[in-house]
């Protein structure tokens, strides 16, 4: 009995070692970063959007045409970041071959200027985590470009329950041969080897979805070169000016943690137009740090408005239910969590969030869920409106412990501007189109997928704090 309890103690010791070193760890030098205010210059407001009009699914898209666009007229380099770059799906369902037209886009811009410079970086799971080569990715390097997959093990671990067998045992399994587990993706895509599949469980990713080139940058919710995500409702940001130096400096945090220096010459900044409108840049971390500071600031008559695929974040939380209480008007547009590429999904955590913000505050919270049909309402967009100034947030952040207390890469766009700014309007239009229906069927009523299950709630609760989840 002695021998086995310790035996039990040994291995208790070494799983709070390993757990703690995994989630303490620091986010490496370059991360993690909040830009000055800097002016803004040819700022650019575009969405997509899926939706119902008399009896008919519709889809606008602005964010692809406008990406291949600076594709095309990039000299010098052209910086994609971005998550998923891949055509695994269930065969069942059609998908516009967005990472076929996003491969040939970069080719032909490659084969018109040889000298230009393509940087493409990317999560690991885009070749199941060593699993299996991505053909997407393999074209692009035979033709120059320069491919990198994320180093994720540098990041802190999310997966508290976890983390202590990735490190002990689990990474030790990557690149164990050729796939024979089945995908998570699709019964056709490719076989996951063993360490591909404990990868996957340790969840961590590059969420970011960035494009730079030496005139402008775009930062967005959408992942424009994955097929399984064409139809979904996203935003984006396109801009030129003196942020585009900053945006390149957090890329070049990316890849040095994979031990790679991204040697594309930091752009001049133009000298930008008289301009009341300043842009920051915000990674990781920062993204919560500024958003707590500007909730907690907001103060009637401000509204909030919020367009956002999941929200978890207990400090997020408890800063809207105490902005409610101040009397700020609050309106949420939240994903319903029914599907995710073609897998129903339980409501978990938009649902129960949603019930609980409901019941503290009294009903002051107002609460629509996007109406959506097999596809995701995927934007991370925040809007406070008030008499002396509207700020804006976006980019491709979650607002979940994963997405923005340093554990994700993520990457957002916070902007100020006086309130008769263009692009406020733009925005606020847009959210007003989807509370109120204007010429379409976009947003349903709280009561239609109210959950006020406790059930649901606890399994939020539980996954949002082990990080035992893919919120």
């Amino acid at each position: 009995m002695a021998i086995l309890a310790s035996l039990i103690t040994a291995i208790l010791v070494l799983w709070l070692i390993a757990t703690l070193a995994g989630c303490r760890r620091a986010m490496p030098g370059g991360l993690s970063m909040a830009s000055p205010l800097l002016a803004a210059d040819r700022l650019t407001f575009l969405t997509d959007l899926t939706y119902l009009k008399e009896g008919e699914l519709r889809c606008e898209q602005h964010i692809l045409p406008e990406i291949l666009s600076l594709i095309k007229t990039a000299e010098s380099f052209i910086i994609i970041d971005i998550f998923l770059y891949n055509d695994l799906h269930d065969h069942s369902q059609n998908f516009p071959e967005r990472s076929k037209i996003m491969t040939q886009a970069l080719l032909a811009a490659k084969k018109r200027r040889p000298r230009l410079r393509l940087w493409i970086i990317s999560d690991p799971v885009n070749t199941g985590y060593g699993s299996y080569p991505n053909p997407f990715f393999q074209e692009l390097e035979a033709a120059g470009a320069s491919v990198v997959l994320t180093n994720l093990d540098r990041l802190p671990d999310s997966n508290l329950l976890y983390a202590w067998f990735w490190h002990l045992m689990g990474k030790h399994f990557r690149g164990t041969g050729r796939g024979w587990l089945p995908s998570p993706f699709s019964p056709q895509a490719p076989r996951f080897n063993l360490g591909g599949w404990l990868a996957l469980f340790n969840f961590k990713a590059n969420h970011r979805k960035i494009i730079l080139t030496e005139k402008a940058g775009l930062i967005t919710s959408a992942n424009s070169s994955h097929d399984a995500s064409a139809a979904h409702s996203n935003i984006a940001f396109r801009f030129s000016g003196p942020l585009l130096v900053e945006l390149l400096k957090s890329e070049q945090a990316v890849t040095a943690l994979s031990g790679i220096r991204m040697e594309v010459d930091l752009p001049q900044a133009p000298a930008s137009r008289a301009t009341d409108t300043q842009l920051q840049l915000l990674t990781e971390g920062k993204i919560s740090e500024a958003l707590l500071a500007d909730l907690h600031a907001c103060l009637p008559p401000a509204t909030l408005w919020m367009a956002m695929f999941y929200l978890a974040d207990r400090k997020v939380i408890a800063a809207l239910l105490a902005a409610a209480r101040r009397g700020v008007a609050i309106h949420l547009i939240l994903d319903a969590n029914r599907e995710a590429f073609g897998r129903q999904k339980n409501g978990v955590p938009n649902r129960p969030v949603a019930a609980w913000l409901k019941k503290k505050s009294a009903g002051r919270i107002h609460i629509r869920w996007y109406d959506s049909h097999a596809e995701q309402f995927h934007p991370k967009l925040i809007l406070v409106a008030s008499p002396e100034r509207y700020l804006i947030m976006g980019g491709s952040a979650n607002l979940t412990r994963r997405n923005i207390a340093n554990y994700n890469l993520e990457t957002c766009l916070r902007i100020l501007s006086p309130p008769e700014s263009i692009l406020n309007q733009q925005v606020l239009s847009y959210f007003h189109r989807l509370w109120n229906n204007e010429d379409g069927e976009f947003t349903v009523a709280y009561e239609k997928y109210a959950d006020t299950s406790l059930l649901k709630y606890w399994q939020y609760q539980f996954q949002e704090r082990s990080g035992l989840s893919l919120f």
